[in-house]
Formats: C-alpha cells, structure tokens, sequence
C-alpha cells in the first residue's frame, strides 16, 4: 500500500538559508499500546512514504536540519490509510461473469434437462438427457454458445465439420441427427464454449438507425465489453431485393470500425437494405448482432424515424409431408437471436387464390413452440400460401420465405371383389378368412356384409374377416345400399 505525503517548506523566521534537509518521523496509531517513530533522514518534499498498511491510522511529522542540529518538530498530520483493493472482486465486476444456468432459464428450457446447461456437466447426465431433452437442444446449444462465435476453437480441435455449425449456435439438422452424429465431440464442444466465454467477445446490442437519408444509413450501437481485451466493430450490409434478411455470410459489404456508430454511406435511394454488427477481437469474433431492415427513402426525404433491430426471420421452411386435408411444415431457428431468448412462432397460411397478403385478414395463423407444424382441416386440392414469424415476449421478426403446397386431390372409391383366404377347398366346420381390398382418397369406408347383416365395417384399404364355423352363405364387398362388386365368393 502506497500513500504520497507531500511535505511542503515553511517559512523560517531565523536562519532560513542554512537548512541542509529534513528528517522525517512517523509511527502507527495505537489505542492500546506505545510505539516508537520510525526515522528516515535526509527527505525531500515531497517524500513517498510507502510499506504502510491498509485501513490503518498513522502520525507524521518532520523537522530541520542545519549544521549545528535539529528544529523541533512540525505540526502533527494525522491521516488513514484506504481499504485494500480487491483485484478480483474489482475485475468480476467490471467483466460479469457469464451464467449459461441463467440463461437456459430465461429461455424456457425444461426444468428436467437443466443438468445439461452447464460447461461442469456429467458424461453420464449428457447420456442420461441426450434423447430425452433432444427437442430443448437449440436452447442449449445458443446459451452454451452466449453469443459468441466458437467455430475457430472447434477448429483447432478437429471437430467433425458436419457438427461445427454448433460452435457457432446454429443446427442445420434435426436435433435427433445432431445427437446421433454429434455427441462424440460434444466434450470438445464444451470445452471450447467454457473457454471461449472469458476470450470472446458478446455480440452488440440495441442496434438501431440514428438517421435515414437516401444516400446514407447512420446507426448506432451498445455494447459491454466481458474481456480485458480492445475489441472493434464489423459492420456488415447489403442491399436485399427483398423484404427478409439473408444469409448472414452472404453480405456483401464489411466496414471496421472501433466506436460504437456508424455512417453508411453511397446508397441507393428508395431501396431495402440490411444490416448487422460483430465484434471482434485478437481472439475472435462474437455472433451477429440483431438484424435492421431499413428502407431508404428517394430524393431528399430525411427519415428521423428510430429503427430498431429485430429478430432474423425463420428460415429453410420447406414442406415435409401433406395429405388431402393437411400440410406439414419445418422450418430452421433465426440466426439473429439473442442467447437467452424464449422463441415462440406465428404460422400463417392462406389458399392462393384468396387475395390480399398472407398476414392480411383472410389469412389462419397458428402459434407454436416447436420448429415444425402439421397444418389441418384444409380444402381438398387447394394450393395454399405459407410463412413463419418469430417472435420473443416483446420482439418479432420478419416474415420467412413463403412456400406454396397443394393438399392432395380426392381419389374415386373403388373395391375389389372378396377373396377367400387362403383359396383352399372349405371343409365344413372350418374358418375361413374373407379379404375386401378398397381404393380410394380420403381411405374409404369398407362394409363386409353377410347376408343378411354386416359383419364387420372399418375405414380401411384392406378389411380382412375370420368367419369361424363355416355351414354355407355368401359375402361380396357392398359399397353401400343395393351396390356390390361384380362377382361374390359363395361357401
């Protein structure tokens, strides 16, 4: 502990000019005990007094000294030392430890699955929890990851390359194929996400325009350095055709800079572009920002407006299956996101030929958690219009892509005549099994009558029957009131 005493020169009424130096005395300040001053000769003013201890009182004094002796002592000072510092205390506060714990709740994950999120988990929780917590993965692997970019580390590592997409927070496959395929570098993994945290830097912040002109987007950012190292800012834009955000490697410009605004410059007017911030440091970079859709305005309009970033849309919505009176779709995460956001969707579909926008009044939406969505009670072959939103509890996003898919068309009934299985002579006394075959979409209704009931009636394309006890009668397939197939089987 260091403290400056600064020890200024009087004005000596007697012999002034014969002052050869000074002594200095000082002591620590006791209520329950005597102790000696401490001497150290021949001072300048000022004097560093140093060595002393942390939140202690101590008395200091000096006097002259010429030729012939000593003055007496000055004016006693009196003064306390300050506390100690704590260095670590002081740089946990500066740079907030990251919690992925924290963030995996403010997420929404599974109360179940929270053995998962953290970078100290067991080998035998992640084997326990894999498949069962395999639908929470995106929630995992975005806090595990707290906005920063790993990718560089798994490098390093040599982790397989179709699983470095998760060092980066993004899954390209179903979470089912990323635990099947991944899970042998999921150590590797982790451990590069554990160490990047206290290297890499978190991404920007509250990205928002300051000003529009047609030529000229100027936008601003917040951002809380977590590491001890000088970072700078990449901010990347292109102009976009259309109305969502693309891919964020297919920007095509990149400008660098160290504050915390910038000016795009040499735009078209009365166009849409797009743009997000990284920051980067010697170690890396962190993940995009969120994302700004801004529209510049033509000739000299000046748009004072504040743009806010928003969430990146979904993306990669294709079709997986349909039917005659359903569709079902998937679609992929939002790569503009934040880490501990709980994401919800907005699934809107309409039939083409309905007009106005898919958003507009005439349009369904159905909410979901979960990336896929089995659309029902559709019109049989109909074409219908489909995209997804995004949304957080006070954010959402631009549409995604729009696909278009046509419910199956209606196929005719038609039944085959009954076949005795298996086609043997029949004994009397025996079973017999009767087989009705039917064609048709939606799957039709399949009666088997005996006369003079039914016997059995399921919706079905093939109605096998055991008739047990056989003594004679005949079957055929009858599609309804005074309607049977060409031919019957008579026993």
């Amino acid at each position: 502990m260091k403290i400056s005493v600064e020890c200024v020169d009087g004005s000596f009424s007697v012999l002034p000019e014969s002052v050869l130096g000074y002594v200095l005395y000082w002591k620590e300040v006791a209520m329950d005990e005597i102790i000696e001053y401490k001497v150290v000769n021949d001072v300048k003013s000022p004097h560093l007094l140093d060595n002393l201890q942390p939140q202690t009182r101590y008395e200091v004094y000096v006097a002259a000294r010429n030729a012939f002796g000593l003055s007496r002592g000055s004016v006693r000072v009196l003064f306390k030392t300050t506390p100690e510092t704590n260095h670590t205390e002081k740089a946990e506060e500066k740079y907030a430890a990251y919690n992925e714990t924290a963030c995996c709740v403010a997420a929404g994950l599974k109360t179940s699955c929270l053995d998962l999120c953290t970078y100290n988990m067991k080998m035998s929780d992640l084997q326990l929890l894999a498949i069962p917590c395999a639908n929470q993965l995106e929630i995992l692997v975005r806090c595990g990851a707290g906005g920063r970019d790993h990718s560089s580390c798994c490098q390093r590592r040599g982790i397989r390359w179709e699983c470095l997409p998760i060092c980066s927070a993004v899954l390209d496959m179903s979470p089912q194929a990323v635990v099947s395929t991944c899970i042998g570098d999921a150590g590797k993994i982790i451990q590069c996400m554990a160490e990047g945290i206290g290297q890499l830097p978190e991404a920007p912040e509250d990205l928002h325009t300051i000003s529009v002109l047609p030529t000229r987007i100027h936008v601003k950012w917040n951002y809380r350095n977590t590491t001890e190292e000088p970072v700078w800012f990449e901010v990347r834009y292109t102009e976009t055709q259309e109305k969502i955000p693309p891919h964020p490697l297919d920007y095509g410009y990149v400008d660098n800079t160290t504050e915390n605004n910038f000016a795009l410059k040499e735009l078209k007017s009365d166009a849409y572009y797009s743009i997000y911030v990284v920051t980067v440091n010697e170690f890396g970079s962190s993940l995009p920002s969120l994302v700004l859709l801004v529209h510049t305005p033509e000739r000299d309009e000046i748009y004072n407006e504040t743009i806010e970033a928003s969430l990146g849309p979904p993306h990669s919505l294709e079709v997986t299956h349909q039917t005659m009176d359903s569709v079902s779709v998937s679609w992929r995460s939002p790569f503009h996101v934040p880490a501990n956001s709980s994401l919800a969707y907005l699934v809107f579909y309409k039939p083409v030929n309905n007009s106005g926008d898919i958003v507009g009044d005439s349009s369904l939406k159905v909410a979901t958690v979960l990336n896929h969505l089995t659309l029902t009670n559709l019109t049989v072959n109909t074409q219908y219009a489909i995209a997804v939103q995004a949304r957080t509890g006070h954010q959402e996003s631009p549409l995604s892509e729009t696909v278009l898919a046509w419910t199956d068309p209606a196929i005719p009934a038609f039944v085959n005549p009954p076949v005795v299985v298996p086609p043997e002579p029949i004994v009397e006394g025996a079973n017999v099994t009767l087989l009705c075959v039917a064609t048709g979409m939606p799957v039709p209704g399949l009666p088997l009558p005996q006369r003079p009931v039914s016997v059995q009636q399921q919706s079905r394309g093939a109605l096998p029957n055991v008739q047990h006890n056989v003594t004679g009668g005949s079957s055929d397939n009858g599609l309804g009131r005074e309607r049977s197939s060409t031919s019957g089987s008579e026993l």
